[in-house]
């Protein structure tokens, strides 16, 4: 199995929020009603992820960096 980068990852979240995104506004009345409403919830769920993996990656990399200069790596 083959490991997937953290900036790769985040990129698959907003790309999965954008899908999720157009197939809400696409449901009408004629759809399931409790679609919208578990599209919605995946949403909420996925809101801010993107955000805090970019600010865990940037924080690592400033660990990583700190660790270099202090002759550790």
């Amino acid at each position: 199995m083959s490991q997937l980068q953290l900036i790769d990852a985040t990129c698959q979240i907003e790309q999965a929020q954008a899908v999720l995104s157009m197939w809400l506004e696409s449901t009408t009345n004629k759809t399931d009603p409790d679609l919208p409403r578990l599209i919605g919830s995946i949403l909420t769920l996925l809101h801010g992820v993107p955000e805090a993996m970019n600010e865990a990656e940037s924080k690592l990399a400033d660990h990583v960096m700190r660790e270099y200069r202090e002759g550790k790596a």
